[in-house]
């Protein structure tokens, strides 16, 4: 009993204390200098998440591992970091959710989505899956880099020169 249900929960607990979730802010560049931190500590999930999820570790481990991406939540750290005039602004333009609508989300995503999947929760549309930029494209873009450097010598693949290429190509 101590091992097949008091373990269990005891290593449920430690986990749960010590659970975090991404935030859409992962997936942008901070707003400004005071909030470099914390977009950075969110990316930070997401990556994570992502590593763990992998195929292989699920195998492994038998964890199901998804990370969930939800936009602005009404909570205290919400009221504690924004000024009255930017909760305003962000409930007009963004909308707030409560805890309970990200929660429902969770239970879609616990529910519906696969290993590794990285979901965001928005106001008034169902969770989404947020894909990773696929490894081919880096390939690619190593491939790209190298080629017109050689061809053309650029010092820099910038995204002009990547918009150019698929222009005329794709």
């Amino acid at each position: 009993m101590d091992v097949d249900v008091m373990a269990v929960m005891a290593g449920t607990q430690l986990a749960m204390e010590r659970m975090d979730i991404g935030s859409l802010a992962s997936l942008f560049p901070g707003v400004s200098r005071e909030s470099a931190a914390y977009f950075a500590a969110k990316a930070a999930v997401v990556s994570y998440s992502r590593t763990l999820g992998d195929p292989k570790t699920l195998r492994l481990t038998g964890v199901k591992v998804q990370c969930i991406c939800p936009g602005f939540v009404d909570t205290a750290l919400l009221k504690e970091c924004c000024s009255t005039r930017d909760l305003e602004h962000i409930q007009q333009k963004y909308a707030v959710m409560t805890p309970d609508y990200v929660a429902d989300g969770f239970l879609k995503i616990i529910r519906h989505a696969e290993n590794g999947a990285v979901v965001a929760i928005v106001p008034n549309a169902p969770p989404f899956h947020v894909a990773d930029r696929p490894r081919l494209m880096i390939y690619f873009l190593i491939f790209l880099s190298r080629l017109l450097g050689k061809v053309i010598g650029i010092p820099l693949l910038s995204f002009f020169h990547q918009k150019m290429f698929f222009n005329c190509f794709l």
